[in-house]
């Protein structure tokens, strides 16, 4: 595992998925790539 792909959204959820890919880079030695995610407007979805 060279790199871990973590979405955030400053949820709780996803600052317990930072913290996993944390715990995952001290064992394997990755990078982490931290991907803001924001939800769209529907209004944009026309």
């Amino acid at each position: 595992m060279k790199k871990i792909i973590v979405p955030v959204d400053f949820s709780q959820q996803s600052e317990y998925a930072l913290k996993m890919a944390g715990a995952l880079d001290l064992k394997h030695d990755a990078e982490i790539l931290i991907v803001h995610m924001l939800e769209l407007n529907q209004s944009l979805n026309a």
